[in-house]
């Protein structure tokens, strides 16, 4: 039986809405190696086109454009894979909108439907130490130009993608592949977000086929079923959850299940939660960008707080089981880039600091993104 393997990361942090540990990836003949995100909310392979780098900077060279959007330095040009083969949609169109399922109650805060073109091609991994797959033909790669997603993503769940094709014969997901070739021993994945704050930093781990030993202590694991369809996906119960700062503990109680979701970077939680923790640490939302800005005072005043947040789950609301997990204030120090949070592409090195919770309610749903997984 096949070991699982472990995707080598790409040795940078990086990201329009926080700085996230990134993963390489090889697509296409010749292959052209890009830099990706897990997305544990999909199946296919989503990469950004070099259109999607024209006029997207009003001032600067595309080339800078480009390598933050994962290109090494250079985006995946479809007409330069020489094995490249384009797809029809179910109802005989060229053009495909990706189907962000779990993200559309996000609204405008969630990619939506992402106009792609969309094909078959040759797909392969980087691994650690230092070795790389042999490749996966007739994989499922998505192109788009918006900028949102900001950087390409790797569908990470073992189920068929549920893209609209006309051919259904092309719906195997990458890890269903991996298992078929023998390459990988299940369908499984592990992934941690990595530590950008920590000192030394810490690169984020994907595993494919099963999960990191070294990163999980599974005799304190909780064990959480996962359904097969493709419109749900993984969640938890978040019994309460336990701020800490400048010596005083606030137990929020909170009575809710959450989807946990690498595709949304923040963590989305019902207003009156919010209010709480707005209250204890001072932070004040900003309506135009819907998002918790952090100047430079406020951010020496969380340092010196140093808040934590512990976050009690279990598998559901009457589970006995129930595991804390706790991040820092570090996890929370984000920094935003064009064309997140409002920032302007006439300057697009500019940066904002902004603290990474998000105002949910019952209708928008509530999200562990990246910012969570970055310490489970």
């Amino acid at each position: 039986m096949p070991n699982a393997i472990s995707i080598a990361p790409s040795q940078e942090f990086e990201g329009n809405d926080g700085n996230w540990s990134t993963f390489s990836i090889v697509v296409g003949t010749g292959p052209k190696q890009q830099r990706i995100l897990p997305a544990t909310s999909s199946e296919y392979v989503a990469l950004v086109s070099p259109l999607g780098c024209v006029n997207t900077f009003n001032a600067g060279p595309s080339t800078a454009c480009e390598f933050s959007r994962g290109g090494t330095p250079s985006l995946f040009n479809t007409s330069n894979s020489l094995t490249w083969t384009k797809l029809t949609a179910a109802d005989g169109s060229k053009n495909f909108y990706l189907p962000f399922d779990s993200e559309q109650k996000l609204g405008n805060a969630g990619p939506g439907q992402v106009p792609a073109s969309v094909g078959l091609d040759t797909v392969a991994f980087d691994l650690l130490p230092s070795s790389r797959t042999p490749n996966l033909t007739s994989q499922v790669v998505a192109v788009y130009n918006a900028v949102n997603p900001w950087i390409g993503m790797l569908g990470v769940r073992g189920i068929p993608n549920h893209l609209p094709l006309a051919d259904s014969t092309s719906q195997t997901s990458v890890l269903q592949a991996l298992k078929a070739a023998g390459t990988v021993p299940s369908v499984y994945f592990g992934y941690t977000a990595g530590k950008y704050y920590k000192s030394p930093q810490v690169f984020g781990s994907l595993t494919l086929g099963g999960y990191d030993g070294s990163r999980v202590d599974m005799s304190t694991a909780l064990s959480v079923p996962i359904s097969g369809s493709t419109t749900s996906d993984l969640s938890v119960y978040i019994k309460s959850i336990t701020l800490s700062a400048s010596g005083n503990r606030n137990n929020i109680p909170v009575g809710q299940f959450a989807l946990i979701d690498s595709v949304v970077p923040e963590i989305w939680l019902p207003d009156t939660i919010c209010d709480q923790v707005e209250l204890a640490l001072g932070l004040v939302y900003d309506k135009a960008t819907q998002l918790y800005l952090v100047n430079d005072t406020l951010r020496t005043n969380l340092q010196n707080a140093a808040p934590s947040f512990t976050f009690n789950l279990a598998a559901s609301g009457n589970s006995s089981n129930s595991i804390p997990i706790t991040l820092p204030y570090g996890a929370f120090d984000q920094t935003a880039r064009f064309p997140f949070a409002g920032v302007n592409p006439s300057n697009p090195t500019r940066q904002q600091r902004y603290f990474p919770l998000r105002r949910s309610n019952t209708t928008t749903g509530f999200f562990l993104g990246r910012t969570f997984l970055q310490e489970a």
